[in-house]
């Protein structure tokens, strides 16, 4: 029971998480900019080979330099992309928000220039946090009619509304000035100096977890985990150059934890292991958009390059890969540390970049060690494994989920878990707002299921003769505690479960017991029940209403003519020509008019 209510706590904190709004717009926007860090990792790419292929150093460097100039105005299209979509949401101007969002951006740029770790570290955060304030902010703002600079009379729509954005901006570019500065006053964010020393590598089991574990949350609220740990990074590079030193001069190699491992065997395909998710998608997703981003994405992952795949399904901010996107770089991390540390594998001894192709980097690191290559290939498909089940949950059409056993109504609920495919409209929208009211459904359905159901009797009473002319059976519920609880308050949930149909079977079964026992004591009194659309629309259920009738019923076939529909109005659901001669079976059992004294 305890484990039940966790998962279903956890699942709906996840779906309404991920069915925020503010969450869409960041989605949206990552995926506007896609096509910039296509052409930016392309050029990457192309002077990686060209270095490679032993190309002049100066087609190198202006390869790698236009690579560089494309990838420093992606926050500012990051925040434009993000602010657009939000300003559609809060019903503002949208470029002019957009522009806004991206003045924002050089603003920060501007305040952290004396700070080249912060900004390295800050800048892609603010392109994506900052609309987030921003944008509300200026919404609330615009509301105030002394923010408006021109009278709606005078202008046009797009000139009114371009200039009655300039206060609204104003007011939220200080307040992003005050609040940078304010942080720039901490020694540690102006500086962000870390662990410098090798000593920290000397438990690399604990230290590979942290790196692992820190570069992918980081990574998965949009920091570049490289550049906010870019100490650390220094002396685990710096760690590689030593076991080669120590290597050359025939000593023992001291630091199994190095950059050269983190690059070979953990972030593969960049970060979260970005390859282990395209080959999984390849493999297990049926969604026809997110292959095409995974086969968009898998040239420049052999590269180690991930912006395109995190941006393009998106990963940054998708709770539904937060969890694979950890697991799998710290899992391979303990798998190379141990194959290291066993001597299955040679420790990596040679810088090797970071871009370096995927198998190449670990023959190279390894100093040409053909079992570097085999582990690589294996971690490979160990993080495939441990991504399919993530991708086939995310357009997976129907599973059942948990059952809850009503005993009182002696029937049986099954949970649905989450319908819908990946990218159609917004998928993790649509995905996890069916999720969480799917949950929200069965944690009602649980709770009713403890509920002891009985009938009231409510007399109906004649204007004329002020008698009793018969009773409705009404459905009616009791907790544990003994609590009385309105029919609304469960008799909604029970339809939006599809209970209705059995209900309807319980309440007549329930009342024809009553009307038998009455008529055993010598009293008889006309009695009604309400029965739903559902339950007439669906023959086996009408059937098992016939068959609660206390007349006998067995010649009485439920079949509705082809040509005839339940037609429901606002106050009754009349029934066809065909069901007219049965419903007095069972709704109406007439037989004393008034109650006995």
């Amino acid at each position: 029971m305890a484990q039940t209510l966790f998962k279903l706590f956890f699942t709906q904190r996840l779906a309404a998480l991920a069915s925020t709004e503010s969450l869409r717009a960041i989605r949206e926007g990552l995926l506007w900019v896609l096509p910039c860090l296509l052409v930016s990792a392309g050029f990457l790419v192309l002077s990686e080979c060209a270095r490679v292929l032993g190309f002049d150093p100066q087609v190198v460097a202006f390869l790698a330099g236009l690579h560089n100039q494309i990838s420093s105005i992606i926050p500012l299209l990051v925040a434009a992309s993000i602010g657009y979509m939000l300003a559609i949401q809060h019903r503002l101007p949208q470029l002019p928000v957009a522009f806004l969002c991206l003045a924002n951006v050089l603003l920060a740029t501007f305040i952290l220039r004396e700070y080249p770790r912060a900004s390295a570290t800050f800048v892609l955060f603010i392109a994506i946090a900052s609309p987030l304030l921003n944008v509300p902010t200026m919404a609330w703002l615009h509301r105030y009619r002394w923010t408006r600079l021109v009278n709606e009379e005078l202008v046009g729509h797009n000139l009114r509304g371009t200039i009655n954005m300039v206060v609204p901006g104003l007011f939220s570019a200080l307040a992003l000035v005050v609040a940078l500065s304010l942080l720039l006053q901490v020694p540690y964010v102006a500086q962000l100096q870390g662990p410098q020393v090798l000593d920290a590598l000397q438990s690399p089991y604990g230290s590979g977890l942290f790196v692992t574990l820190m570069n992918s949350l980081l990574w998965f609220f949009g920091i570049h985990g490289v550049y906010a740990m870019q100490p650390l990074f220094d002396v685990l590079d710096q760690a590689v150059v030593l076991n080669g030193a120590a290597l050359a001069a025939g000593e023992p190699i001291k630091y199994v934890l190095n950059g050269g491992l983190l690059g070979s065997f953990v972030f593969i395909g960049g970060s979260g292991a970005a390859l282990c998710l395209l080959l999984a998608i390849l493999l297990v997703s049926k969604s026809q958009s997110m292959r095409l981003v995974a086969v968009a994405s898998l040239p420049l992952s052999l590269f180690n390059v991930s912006e395109v795949l995190l941006f393009g399904l998106p990963i940054i901010l998708n709770p539904r890969l937060f969890i694979p996107f950890l697991i799998v770089p710290a899992l391979n991390a303990m798998v190379a540390l141990t194959a290291v540390q066993l001597g299955w594998v040679a420790p990596a001894v040679v810088s090797v970049p970071f871009t370096a192709p995927v198998l190449l980097n670990a023959y190279l690191s390894t100093h040409g060690d053909l079992a570097a290559v085999l582990l690589q290939a294996a971690l490979v498909g160990l993080g495939t494994l441990v991504y399919a089940p993530y991708v086939r949950a995310i357009h997976r059409q129907a599973t059942e989920g948990g059952t809850v056993y009503l005993k009182s109504l002696d029937m049986t609920f099954r949970g649905l878990e989450e319908k819908g495919r990946l990218r159609e409209l917004d998928p993790v929208l649509a995905s996890h707002r069916i999720l969480a009211r799917q949950a929200s459904e069965f944690s009602r359905i649980q709770q009713i299921s403890d509920y002891e159901f009985y009938l009231e009797f409510q007399p109906q009473v004649s204007i004329r003769t002020g008698l009793c002319t018969g009773c409705e059976a009404l459905m009616r519920a009791r907790d544990a505690n003994g609590t009385v609880h309105s029919p609304w308050e469960f008799l909604q949930w029970l339809a939006q479960a599809r209970l209705m149909p059995d209900v309807d079977v319980w309440v007549a079964s329930q009342a024809v017991r009553q009307y038998q026992a009455w008529r055993k004591r010598g009293f008889a009194l006309p009695m009604t029940i309400n029965v739903s659309s559902a339950t007439l629309t669906d023959a086996t259920m009408a059937s098992a209403l016939c068959r609660s009738s206390p007349r006998p019923m067995a010649r009485c076939r439920w079949r509705l003519p082809r040509r005839r529909w339940l037609v429901i109005s606002r106050s009754r659901a009349r029934l066809s020509a065909s069901c007219k001669r049965l419903a007095p079976r069972f709704i109406s059992m007439t037989s004393a008019p008034v109650f006995p004294p």
